[in-house]
């Protein structure tokens, strides 16, 4: 009887730190890509240095990055939170942000949650193009 009261202890210990970590904030890798074209001439912008925010449903800053020469030839393909820690919460809401040359805002603030899963290419229609003020991301 003893033994069952500590195996049910030991257990209920564990489903506890099981789920508080479940809900913990994770490590994350988020994927950004995208064409950079003048708004006005429809020229790519061969070069830019890249910014970008992710700020919680609060206006909290997530997470902040430069990317010197973050756009080449037109194109930039970033990979968040390679570099520097970028730690999302499941469910939780986030505005994603991007600025060129640190000052002019391309796209933004697009709204996404956190720990969604992946998602492929397949998820996404390939014949859309969404045009922002200054950028068109195709």
């Amino acid at each position: 009887m003893k033994i069952n009261k500590i195996k049910f202890a030991v257990y209920l210990i564990l489903l506890v730190c099981l789920v508080n970590l479940s809900f913990a904030q994770q490590p994350t890798l988020l994927s950004l890509q995208g064409k950079l074209t003048n708004s006005t001439s429809g020229a790519k912008i061969i070069s830019a240095d890249l910014r970008v925010n992710i700020n919680d449903s609060s206006g909290n800053i997530a997470f902040n990055q430069n990317y010197s020469d973050g756009v080449s030839n037109g194109i930039f393909d970033l990979v968040l939170g390679s570099t520097y820690s970028l730690n999302l919460s499941f469910n939780e809401q986030y505005n994603l942000t991007v600025f060129v040359n640190n000052e002019t805002r391309v796209g933004g603030p697009f709204p996404f949650r956190g720990g969604q899963g992946q998602i492929g290419a397949g998820d996404i229609a390939t014949t859309e193009s969404y045009i922002f003020s200054n950028v068109s991301v195709i």
